[in-house]
């Protein structure tokens, strides 16, 4: 099962753009903070909204807004 639960604030405004099929799809980053040991850190987490939520997003968030998020995860490796 891969299902991830996050809350944290936008770092950017979110960009909105159209699949060749007229989809929209919608993309920000969210810092998430978290303590280690006495240390305070952040993990940037770009996020990806589709159809009627990525409209949702570009119209009521901004860069800061908290937000709350729930989907899946995907991992890449950049070399």
């Amino acid at each position: 099962m891969n299902i991830v639960i996050l809350s944290g604030n936008l770092g950017q405004d979110p960009q909105i753009r159209y699949t060749a099929q007229g989809v929209p799809v919608a993309q920000f980053s969210m810092a998430v903070n978290y303590v280690k040991g006495d240390e305070k850190r952040t993990n940037w987490i770009n996020v990806v909204a589709f159809r009627k939520q990525a409209e949702l997003v570009v119209d009521y968030l901004k860069k800061g807004s908290r937000v709350a998020i729930e989907g899946t995860l995907r991992t890449r490796t950049w070399t």
